[in-house]
């Protein structure tokens, strides 16, 4: 291969990774800190990365994308806190450690606490394919609309509607 053709081939390359960072879109008016009305949620937006927190306290985190009033949120991973919270609320009491959980890791943590809960194994299929089913959407992409005017975020997102303001 001629050196000529290697530097198109890189410079190409090089330009399609630029378009495809490029491309991500992020409303910088929702970069920052923004709590709930009530007080009890926090956002984080920080260029195309999104943190939801509760009590102080890390829930989940994910990224977002924005066009026009548009804004889809992806929510990838969740804190092991925030997981038995879920599950104890669900009946399961099932403790994770306080790390980061993608969707895998959870379901691997809970075919191993099915284990140790003693679910014989013949049935722990059935119940991963239900529980994977069910919280599986927890980790797909929402789309809604949201608004910021001054200091006030309007998010509309799964069905619900919250104000938000920047601290």
């Amino acid at each position: 291969m001629n050196k000529k053709k290697i530097l198109g081939t890189l410079a190409m390359s090089l330009a399609l990774m630029w378009y495809a960072t490029a491309t991500v879109r992020a409303d910088p008016a929702l970069h920052g800190r923004w709590v709930s009305d009530d007080g009890g949620v926090e956002l984080r937006f920080n260029n195309g990365h999104i943190e939801f927190w509760e009590s102080e306290s890390s829930m989940m985190r994910g990224t977002y994308t924005t066009s026009a009033n548009m804004i889809t949120i992806h929510f990838t991973e969740f804190y092991g806190g925030f997981l038995s919270i879920l599950f104890e609320a669900s009946g399961i009491p099932m403790d994770f450690p306080s790390s980061w959980f993608t969707q895998s890791k959870v379901i691997t943590t809970v075919e191993n606490g099915l284990e140790d809960m003693g679910i014989p194994s013949a049935m722990i299929p059935d119940v991963l394919d239900l529980f994977s089913e069910v919280f599986g959407q927890f980790f797909s992409a929402g789309t809604g609309t949201y608004e910021v005017s001054g200091n006030t975020l309007t998010l509309t997102l799964f069905g619900y509607t919250e104000t938000f303001t920047r601290i």
